[in-house]
C-alpha cells in the first residue's frame, strides 16, 4: 500500500500513533482516498476496496495482522477513529449535492448536473446517476426526513425533499453534520 520511507515511517515503533495518525488522515492516504469523491457514482465494490485500503493502513499502522482477526470497529477505537473513509465520502456528496442544487441555473456545473445525455441506450442495467447515488446515501435510514415533526413518524429522507432542504444552506449543513444518524461516535 504505502513504499518506500512512508512504509518505514508508519511501521516505525518509535514514532508516535499521534504521528502516524495525522500522516494518514491529514497528510497522505484518507486525501488521496478521497480526491474526488463527492462526484464519484460507484458500486458496492468500490466501498469494499477502499474500506479494505483504510483498513490495513490502519492494521499496518498498530502492528496488528490480518491473521490476528481483530474487528476493524475496534481497529478504528484503537487508532481514535470516529468514522471511515466511505462515510467522510458520503459526508462529502451530500455536501456537493447541496452545493449545486444551490447553485445558479447558469452555472456550467448546474448545467452538467441537470443534463441528459442522448445516447444510444445499451444492454443491461442502465447507468447510475449522481441522483441514483445520493438516494442510496439517503435511503440508508441515516438521515431523516423533516417534513414530519413527530418523532414516532419520521422516515427517511426523500431526494425531493433533500432537493428543498438544501436550499436552507444552515439547515442543509447542520443535517451533514450529523450524518450518519444514529451511529455512535
Amino acid at each position: 500500500m504505502v513504499n518506500g520511507a512512508l512504509h518505514s515511517f508508519m511501521s516505525s515503533r518509535k514514532v508516535s500513533n499521534k504521528a502516524r495518525l495525522a500522516v494518514h488522515e491529514e497528510g497522505v492516504l484518507v486525501p488521496t482516498l478521497m480526491y474526488g469523491s463527492e462526484t464519484w457514482v460507484w458500486q458496492k465494490k468500490h466501498e469494499s476496496r477502499i474500506n479494505a485500503v483504510e483498513m490495513r493502513a490502519l492494521r499496518n499502522m498498530i502492528g496488528v495482522k490480518l491473521s490476528d482477526r481483530i474487528r476493524n470497529s475496534e481497529i478504528r477505537k484503537r487508532c481514535g477513529l470516529k468514522e471511515d473513509v466511505v462515510t467522510k465520502i458520503e459526508k462529502g456528496m451530500l455536501r456537493w449535492f447541496g452545493h449545486v442544487e444551490r447553485m445558479n441555473e447558469e452555472r456550467l456545473t448546474k448545467k452538467v448536473y441537470k443534463a441528459s445525455v442522448n445516447e444510444s441506450v445499451g444492454r443491461g442495467r442502465p447507468r447510475r446517476t449522481f441522483l441514483d447515488q445520493i438516494r442510496d446515501v439517503l435511503k440508508k435510514d441515516q438521515v431523516k426526513s423533516t417534513l414530519n415533526h413527530r418523532a414516532c413518524m419520521k422516515g427517511i429522507m426523500k431526494v425531493d425533499e433533500a432537493k428543498q432542504v438544501c436550499k436552507d444552506c444552515s439547515k442543509w449543513k447542520e443535517l451533514v453534520s450529523a450524518y450518519p444518524y444514529g451511529k455512535e461516535a
